[in-house]
């Protein structure tokens, strides 16, 4: 019986899966043309923080449906100031702050961040930016977003 009931769940979990029920994750790597940086240099594999204050990264300025949503920053910071870098996710050019957070350093490998938010409306250009401070050194490589409800 209770082999059976396992049996149930996991093929109930892989139909959800199949049937486009699990969360979809729509990564944007740092090679998207989309994204920019005032203060980073690409390198092939990201863009990397050199010690300049400002916007590491910001973009896709991508539509975004009613929801909320987890963006995971995707890279690894260091630095000596606190917090060593500000998420944010804004539209509207920057005029509507969906959601902010500050970074202090990374405690896990290669997730810089991550941040929940809720989108109300109907967005056109919503974009997700990490503003380093002074002296930050490491490498940005992708942004990873799931639409959770």
């Amino acid at each position: 019986m209770k082999h059976t009931l396992v049996t149930i769940v996991v093929v109930s979990l892989l139909v959800l899966s199949l049937v486009g029920c699990a969360p979809r994750v729509t990564t944007i790597p740092a090679t998207d043309a989309r994204l920019a940086s005032l203060v980073g240099e690409r390198t092939e594999g990201g863009i990397r923080a050199v010690g300049k204050p400002g916007f590491l990264v910001y973009g896709p300025y991508m539509p975004l449906e009613v929801g909320t949503y987890r963006l995971t920053v995707k890279g690894s910071l260091e630095g000596e100031t606190s917090p060593i870098a500000i998420i944010d996710v804004v539209s509207d050019r920057g005029e509507r702050v969906w959601a902010t957070r500050p970074v202090y350093a990374n405690a896990t490998a290669d997730v810089i961040a991550t941040l929940a938010f809720i989108i109300d409306r109907p967005v056109t250009d919503v974009e997700f930016r990490v503003r380093v401070a002074e002296q930050v050194l490491g490498t940005f490589v992708s942004y990873e977003l799931v639409k959770i409800e």
